[in-house]
Parts: structure tokens; C-alpha cells; sequence
């Protein structure tokens, strides 16, 4: 288990069992909304609200909805147009978590009791996916609503005056307690339990275990997903260590809070420009999968130049290999050891003018082709083969003609013709 994992077992990048990812949060310009990461893993939410009708259930509580989306940017394999298996559930388990726990006060967000609500929505937009989705989605949600702040309004008899942040200071929402989900991956039937996975742990893990604890460590939601069957010390021991994870990922919430509020009091704030790297590529827009292992001697990069030969760290095996640029945007992967002459390195062109097409070809069609030929007459195909084939009679059109009505008489009466079993025969 994660407690007795000695030092020398380390994951795919570095990180030891029971280790989070580099966790960032940005805040915008406008409240509400954020950027948060884990790793690779990029979450941006976005808190709204408006006035609506209450529920008829219950007259005097406002409304809360969370909406995950998953765009093609995020990850190949996500599609556009309805929601896939993966968004339901996400979505499901944010609702489980925010709705059913009873974190947001939704009373303080009723303006007329039966009549108007305050309806605060939180959309979730997935920029980039490298595994534990639902945490990083939590964690995205729970920051904008901890930044976002409704309007306030006035009551003037049965008129109610919605003022402008210009008017009046925007309230902040009040929030009971502060829930955020921990991912735990399950491998070797329980042996062997690692948090915050990445995407290719999630796909060779056996189940997945998420909880939901808030800073006092009460549990308000938990998920089990996969084929292993968890033993009960196993949960209890994911749940002991939840709590402490919450407690830092809230902590470093609460720290970007007042960063950026203290950063609103001086003047101005950029918003999400500085967590933006435009030279950077994100690991789901890569051929292949990357990973920087802790203590190998390889830099984490921070730029891509393809301009320049990037010389790669010698490492103990026969193979070592070099990156040499061969032109514009092109490289090449090649022995370290060995000389290549400029011809060899030239970059790669489209042959053609149209460039690459795939064309395909089937030799069965091409030689049956060439051996049908059709007569004159385009009624029968004869083969050429070595087999002999012997025409016993040709029937044409007017040979299976029996007989003609004429439908152009002056009575309304038209001119059966039944046919009989010996003028088939004959045809």
C-alpha cells in the first residue's frame, strides 16, 4: 500500500505514490473565473448567475448548476455535439459533491420568496487532458465560486433594483463548506494505490477511487469505478490520506485568493495573459507520450526552438541518439555515433504537386479486369480462361414480350391479357 512503498519504487514521472502534481491557479479579470492545473491537466471555469424562478418544491432556495465540457482540444479522442459517457459522469459527480453536500447556501440566494432567484451557474471547460479529471474540475469549480460575487439588489415595494458594480460592491457567495475531490488509482487488486493519476496510469488501473472531503475532513462523496474489488481497509486508508490532500489543495486556493485580491487593491490585474505559454504544446496535441523522470539528467524544456540542434543527455546504453534540424518546423531523429552528408539530411517534401494521396489498390480487381471482356452488343460478359464456356441461347427484350395492351381506347374498360403456364414454357 501507499504507506509501505519503499524509496526506490517512483512512477513514470518521478512522483512517489502518495505525491500530487505542480498545482496552479490564475484568476481572470472578471469574478468568477479561473485556470486551474494539475500537471498537464488545464481546467478553465467560469461562474455566472441571473435572475429566475425558484423551484416549486422549494420556493425560498436559490439555484446552483455545474456544467462540464470536453472539447476536442482537450484530447483527440473527445467529440463535439452531445455529451459523451465521460461528461455525464463528471457532471453527475460534481453535483453529488457541490449539490448534495449542501456547500453553497442556496437560501442566502433567494431575492423573492416564489417569485425571483439568484440561479448561479459554473461552466467547466477542459483545455487539456492528462488524467484526474474530476479533481481538477472540482478544484476548478470550487475556486470560482469561492471568487465569484453576485450583484446586489434593492427592494422598492413589490420592484426589485438590481444594481451595477459601478452602483454597489458585488457579494460574495456564501459557502458552507469547502469540498474538492481526491483521485486515487487501484492497481494489483488493491496492493498498490496512487493519487492524482495521470492519464496513462488511469488507463492501465484496475478502479478508480474518488472522495470528496472538505477542511474538516467530512467525507461528502465517494466513487468507485473499475473491475477491482477494494477491501475496506484499503478505502479507510484513501480517506485517512484525503483529508490531508484537501486541506493543501484548499489552502492553495485560499492563497491564490488573496494574492489576487491583494493584486485588485494596487490596480489593475492581467487576468489569465500570464499563465498563457504560446510556445508551449500541450502533451494531448503530441504524437507519443512524454515523461520527465526525476534525476535523469534531462531538463524539463520550457521552449521549443527546432531552429537549433538540441543535444539530448547521454544516457548508459549502445543507442544514444542526437535531434538534428534538417530545415524549417523538420528534425530528425539519428545515431549520435554516426556521419550523415547534407543529401541525407534534406527535409522531407510531398511528393507530387497535390501532394501525398492514399491510393489503393486491389490485384484481384486489376487481373479480373484484364480477363472480362464484353461484346458488342453489352448483353453478356465472356471470359477468355482456360475454361470453356458454351453459349446455349441468347434472350433478348423482345423475346420475353408476350403480349401488348393497347391503353388508348375511347372505353374506360381496359384489355386483360392472361397469361397461361405454356406461354412461360415458350418464353
Amino acid at each position: 500500500m501507499m504507506g509501505e512503498v519503499s524509496k526506490f519504487e517512483k512512477r513514470l514521472d518521478g512522483r512517489a505514490f502518495d505525491e500530487f502534481r505542480p498545482v496552479d491557479i490564475h484568476f481572470g479579470k472578471e469574478w468568477g473565473s479561473c485556470q486551474v492545473s494539475f500537471g498537464e491537466t488545464k481546467v478553465l471555469a467560469k461562474a455566472t448567475c441571473d435572475v429566475q424562478l425558484p423551484k416549486a418544491t422549494r420556493p425560498n432556495e436559490g439555484l446552483l448548476h455545474l456544467n462540464v465540457e470536453l472539447s476536442p482540444m482537450a484530447a483527440a479522442h473527445f467529440e463535439t455535439g452531445p455529451q459523451s459517457e465521460l461528461g455525464v459522469h463528471l457532471n453527475r459527480l460534481l453535483e453529488k459533491f457541490f449539490k448534495e453536500s449542501r456547500c453553497v447556501d442556496l437560501e442566502s440566494l433567494c431575492i423573492v420568496a416564489e417569485e425571483k432567484v439568484w440561479n448561479v451557474r459554473v461552466d467547466i471547460n477542459v483545455l487539456n487532458s492528462d488524467g484526474n479529471l474530476v479533481g481538477c474540475c472540482s478544484a476548478a469549480a470550487l475556486a470560482a465560486l469561492m471568487h465569484f460575487r453576485r450583484p446586489d439588489f434593492t427592494l422598492s415595494g413589490e420592484q426589485v433594483i438590481i444594481h451595477s458594480p459601478s452602483e454597489k460592491d458585488p457579494l460574495p457567495i456564501s459557502l458552507h463548506h469547502h469540498p474538492v475531490a481526491i483521485a486515487f488509482a487501484v492497481f494489483n487488486n488493491g496492493e498498490r494505490v496512487m493519487v492524482d493519476p495521470t492519464n496513462a496510469e488511469e488507463r492501465v488501473s484496475q478502479a478508480q477511487l474518488v472522495l470528496a472531503v472538505n477542511t474538516y475532513r467530512e467525507l461528502c462523496g465517494l466513487h468507485l469505478g473499475g473491475s477491482a474489488l477494494a477491501a475496506p481497509d484499503i478505502i479507510l486508508q484513501c480517506a485517512h490520506r484525503s483529508g490531508g490532500f484537501s486541506v493543501m489543495l484548499i489552502d492553495k486556493i485560499k492563497e491564490a485568493l488573496e494574492a489576487d485580491l491583494k493584486a485588485r487593491s494596487e490596480g489593475p490585474v492581467a487576468g489569465l495573459t500570464n499563465c498563457i505559454n504560446l510556445m508551449r504544446i500541450l502533451s494531448s496535441s503530441q504524437d507519443r507520450n512524454t515523461f520527465f523522470i526525476k534525476g535523469s539528467g534531462r531538463p524539463r524544456p520550457t521552449k521549443m526552438d527546432v531552429e537549433e540542434t538540441i543535444e539530448d543527455s547521454h544516457e548508459d546504453s549502445d543507442d544514444d541518439v542526437r535531434i538534428i534540424s534538417v530545415g524549417k518546423q523538420s528534425a530528425e531523429l539519428l545515431p549520435s555515433r554516426g556521419k550523415f552528408s547534407k543529401d541525407e539530411l534534406k527535409p522531407w517534401e510531398p511528393s507530387g504537386k497535390l501532394g501525398n494521396s492514399w491510393v489503393v489498390i486491389d490485384q484481384d480487381d486489376d487481373s479480373a479486369k484484364e480477363d472480362e471482356k464484353v461484346n458488342d452488343n453489352g448483353n453478356e460478359n465472356v471470359n477468355d480462361s482456360d475454361d470453356d464456356i458454351e453459349v446455349v441461347k441468347e434472350v433478348t427484350l423482345q423475346d420475353r414480350i408476350v403480349a401488348n395492351i393497347n391503353l388508348d381506347g375511347d372505353s374506360e374498360e381496359e384489355d386483360t391479357t392472361t397469361l397461361k403456364s405454356s406461354d412461360l414454357d415458350k418464353a
